[in-house]
Formats: C-alpha cells, structure tokens, sequence
C-alpha cells in the first residue's frame, strides 16, 4: 500500500503519480492519496477550516486509475474546481464522491453530516484486506483478514488540525 499526502502538489498530480504506482513493475494494490488544501477564514464564524480529500485506488478494480471512493472530511466543503476536477477530470462517478459538502442520494440529497467525531460511518475509508494482504501466505494471515481495515478519516482530520494549529 503507498499512502500519498499532498499540500502543496494538485490533487490532480498526485491523481496522475497512481500510474506509476501501478506500473507493471510494481507489486503495489492499494493507493490512498489524501489532499490538503489550504486553510481558509469561514466568513460567518471568522474560524480557520480546511477542505480535506481521501481518494482510495485499488489495482483490482475494473478501473484501477480512477479512484474506487472518494471523500471530503475537513471543516470546509471542496471549491467547485476541486468538485470539478474530481468528477471530469479524474473520472469519479458523483456517487463514489462523498462526504463534507456533498449530496447524500439516501438523504434526499442533503448534504452528509460533517465529519465532527471519531467513528461516524460516513467517514470510515475501508481498506481491503485482500489487497493489502497482497502476497502473504495463508498461513499468516490475521483472523477477519477479508474484512480489511476501516481508517477513521475523523483521525486524519485531527492530525492535520493539530500539525497546522487550526
């Protein structure tokens, strides 16, 4: 698995770098990208947020360079050009494109709940056991291995916060 975090890159650079890390000669599966853009004022609460991207690529999916999931967790809804970007350009289907500012199609379309504690299920980002356990034998496997792991993008949230004093 190759984490890639990005602050000063595009979130289109590091959508494009996932080539490389699925290159044939490579034996990588999984590549969680998470973007962070700069922190901004919110103009009604004169309080710093920040709009925060995981983007999740599987090399098994039918579409291994476009993201299989993508969500947004910071304290700021993504500008339309982010939104933008992930939908055109990087070929996210608008419903595998979730979270803060986003549409929820079984809420009537309102937008997901904000990602404000530890363990909402919204912003639980699943990382495929099979995938990441690429190439270990059965033998060593842990139990509930096939379940993968769920990373709480709350955690990654906070850790951004405290490394930027926000």
């Amino acid at each position: 698995m190759m984490i890639e975090v990005g602050f000063s890159q595009s979130l289109l650079d590091l959508h494009r770098k996932t080539v490389l890390y699925f290159s044939p000669r490579t034996t990588i599966q999984i590549v969680l990208a998470i973007k962070i853009f700069g922190v901004r004022t919110d103009p009604n609460t004169n309080t710093s947020t920040i709009a925060l991207i995981a983007a999740l690529y599987l090399r098994t999916s039918a579409t291994p360079l476009i993201p299989t999931s993508v969500i947004s967790f910071g304290t700021a809804d993504p500008d339309a050009n982010t939104v933008n970007c992930i939908i055109n350009q990087m070929g996210v289907p608008p419903g595998s494109f979730t979270g803060v500012g986003r549409p929820d199609p079984n809420n009537n379309n309102n937008n997901f709940p904000p990602c404000n504690a530890p363990n909402l299920p919204d912003y639980q980002m699943n990382i495929p056991g099979p995938e990441l356990y690429n190439g270990v034998p059965v033998h060593r496997l842990p139990p509930g291995f096939a379940a993968g792991f769920n990373l709480d993008l709350w955690d990654i949230r906070n850790e951004i916060e405290v490394e930027l004093r926000i």
